[in-house]
């Protein structure tokens, strides 16, 4: 069952067919009380018995014989019928039974038959005795003396454990998730839901792993925020604090130093490009994409081209093949920059070997693949390489690079609807694949 609706629905259905189920067997045993009563009685006995009352106490002891026997056997009605169809204590007496006693005789009569006998007194007056089986009322059976406050007993009972069964099923889990949410307000992130809810398969479990993947999230970005912020500390301090070494150097000398303006030039020139890049990385949350067909191909070749330039200087090479044609719609200028991005990472750390770029269109996306042949990523690593400042360098050298290169392509192919992901190639080397829709959604 993976619906809550139908959990409560055939839930209540249940518990209705359970009353209904017990009020028939409850009415059928009630039935069956009615039967015996009425194949048990022994029709000169009780006839014997009413000309006793009657004999000894005349028509005032009959009367109380009825009542008594009445109070005695609850489930029949015993009538006693004069010669015009009147019964004793005036009470209705059936028409069809009053039409068969003047057509037939008593002695014909017998058991099963209403008829028990007659009686007489010393006047000759002669009464019919007649035993029916009593009438519950309106609700037939179900009005039987004690059964309709059994059947409300019993389906109080069953309505009540069903109710408590249902309640305690669906109370239990919004608790959970309650207290979950609770606590994630009041700071604490490593809060959940818990297996006993995420387990069910209606529609709280569906929400209890919601809310689970996401204070996952939640705690995952907060937790990247958090290292963002060390990482752009450290980084901006460090190049901050060679200048202020080369600065205070410079004063405490007499001649002028090329050397340490040098080094001042440098850093300046890191810093402003590691402003820059957090400020792209910043404007992507905000910048309107614009749409237009953008030719991969020709874009691809002019990235390899200016890359195959740095390339060359280092001894590596750009082996570039995309089928034809290569189109996609997009921002033109972001998807340069994201395989500008890639590209530069693989002849960063491929140790001088050939970067492979590969375009190929699958189904309605366009796969990019960048291959280098250097040292590859720690597996560990493959996912957390495209946050902002990730860096296999935990020294955080000058030669590191800043760590926002893959995390700009990231955002950028994000932006687009797209998807990058990396992974170690089985000799040696890692490759970058990126997917990008065909038309923005």
């Amino acid at each position: 069952m993976t619906s809550l609706y139908w959990r409560i629905f055939l839930s209540i259905g249940l518990t209705m067919a359970l009353v209904v189920a017990a009020s028939v067997l409850m009415s059928f045993a009630a039935a069956n009380r009615w039967s015996d009563a009425l194949q048990s009685l022994d029709p000169e006995a009780v006839r014997r018995a009413a000309q006793q009352a009657l004999d000894s106490r005349g028509r005032p002891g009959l009367e109380a014989w009825i009542r008594a026997s009445e109070r005695e056997l609850p489930m029949i009605r015993l009538l006693v019928v004069d010669r015009a169809g009147r019964d004793l204590l005036d009470r209705p007496v059936p028409g069809p039974l009053v039409r068969r006693l003047k057509v037939l005789r008593p002695s014909v009569l017998r058991p099963p038959q209403p008829l028990l006998g007659q009686v007489s007194d010393a006047e000759g007056r002669v009464w019919s005795l007649v035993a029916l089986p009593r009438r519950p009322g309106p609700f037939g059976v179900f009005g039987a003396p004690g059964l309709r406050w059994g059947i409300l007993a019993v389906a109080l009972v069953i309505t009540a454990l069903a109710s408590l069964m249902l309640a305690r099923n669906l109370s239990a889990p919004v608790r959970s998730l309650r207290q979950a949410s609770q606590r994630l307000a009041e700071g604490d992130l490593a809060a959940r839901a818990g297996h006993p809810v995420t387990r069910r398969a209606d529609e709280l479990g569906a929400l209890g792993r919601d809310l689970d993947h996401m204070a996952t999230h939640l705690q995952a970005l907060l937790e990247s925020r958090a290292e963002l912020l060390r990482n752009v500390s450290h980084d901006l301090r460090t190049p901050l604090t060679r200048i202020q070494m080369a600065s205070g150097l410079a004063a405490q000398r007499e001649a002028f130093d090329p050397a340490l303006l040098e080094l001042i030039d440098a850093e300046s020139e890191r810093l402003d490009g590691m402003l820059g890049e957090l400020l792209a990385l910043a404007r992507m949350e905000d910048r309107p994409i614009r749409r237009e067909t953008v030719d991969l191909a020709a874009l691809l070749t002019k990235v390899a081209g200016r890359a195959g330039v740095e390339a060359d200087q280092h001894g590596a090479a750009i082996d570039l093949a995309v089928e034809q044609p290569l189109t996609v719609e997009g921002d033109r200028d972001l998807l340069e920059r994201v395989f500008d991005n890639v590209v530069q990472n693989a002849l960063k750390y491929g140790e001088c070997s050939t970067v492979t770029i590969h375009g190929t269109v699958d189904g309605g996306a366009v796969r990019v693949t960048v291959e280098d042949r250097g040292p590859g990523v720690p597996d560990g690593e493959l996912e957390a390489i495209f946050d902002p400042f990730h860096r296999l360098d935990r020294a955080r050298s000058a030669g590191s690079g800043e760590g926002l290169g893959l995390a700009i392509a990231a955002k950028g192919l994000s932006i687009h609807g797209g998807t990058i992901r990396a992974r170690n190639l089985p000799e040696r080397g890692l490759s970058v694949e990126m997917s990008i829709p065909a038309r923005l959604g």
